[in-house]
C-alpha cells in the first residue's frame, strides 16, 4: 500500500495490477500495463512538480512503470532489468530514480 499525493492509495498485487482507492475506500481505478506480479510503489515528483506513481514487477515483466497521477496513463516504462524490481527510491533532485 502507498500513499499518492496525499489523495490516493495505491496497492500492488501479484495479479499484475495496480488498484488506486479514494481515502474513503472506493476504488478509483485499476492500472494495467505490467506483465508480472507488482513488487515496489514509490512516489516520485519531477522538476515541474508534478507526482507520478512509480511501479516495479517481478521477474518475467522486470520493468519500472511511471505512471502520470493526473490521467492515470503510462508516462515511461523503464525495462533494463535482469530480474524484479523490488526498491524505488525517489532522489529528490526531480531528475533520478
Amino acid at each position: 500500500m502507498f500513499l499518492i499525493d496525499n489523495r490516493y492509495i495505491a496497492t500492488g498485487s501479484k495479479d499484475k495490477t495496480i488498484r488506486i482507492y479514494t481515502f474513503d475506500g472506493k476504488k478509483h481505478t485499476t492500472l494495467i500495463g505490467h506483465e508480472a506480479s507488482i513488487c515496489s510503489l514509490s512516489s516520485v515528483q519531477n522538476r515541474g512538480q508534478q507526482i507520478f506513481l512509480a511501479s516495479g514487477s517481478d521477474h518475467g515483466c522486470c520493468c519500472l512503470i511511471l505512471w502520470d497521477t493526473r490521467t492515470w496513463n503510462i508516462s515511461a516504462r523503464i525495462q533494463s532489468h535482469g530480474a524484479a524490481v523490488t526498491s524505488i527510491v525517489d532522489l529528490e533532485d526531480g531528475e533520478n530514480l
